[in-house]
């Protein structure tokens, strides 16, 4: 999985943007993580937008209570900085990506 790790207080964290973080971010927001996304590059995305973000992306996974309680205890900036570190790679595209192999059938005529 492709994410950023930091620690706070002894224990390790990872915020990665998987299918399943990107799916509960859109289903708990009712807004699709690309445009969510495009908000946190703007001016002054708001909290609930960072909220949401950080705690879908996070693992191991937490209530969003306790999820702000760990932005709390990084601070705002650190987690706006680990979250747009976590959506880049997300999209990172490997240097040498597996393609799916395909078989194709040929019709006998």
């Amino acid at each position: 999985m492709r994410g950023v790790s930091f620690e706070v207080n002894g224990r390790e964290f990872t915020l990665a943007f998987s299918t399943n973080a990107m799916v509960a971010y859109e289903k708990s927001r009712g807004e699709g993580v690309i445009s969510a996304f495009q908000k946190m590059e703007g001016d002054a995305p708001s909290m609930l937008l960072i909220h949401g973000l950080f705690w879908s992306a996070l693992t191991p996974k937490m209530t969003e209570d306790e999820a702000g309680d760990l932005i709390d205890e990084i601070g705002l900036s650190r987690a706006a900085h680990l979250l747009a570190e976590a959506a880049r790679k997300a999209f990172e595209v490997s240097e040498n990506p597996t393609e799916p192999t395909t078989k194709t059938r040929s019709k006998a005529g």
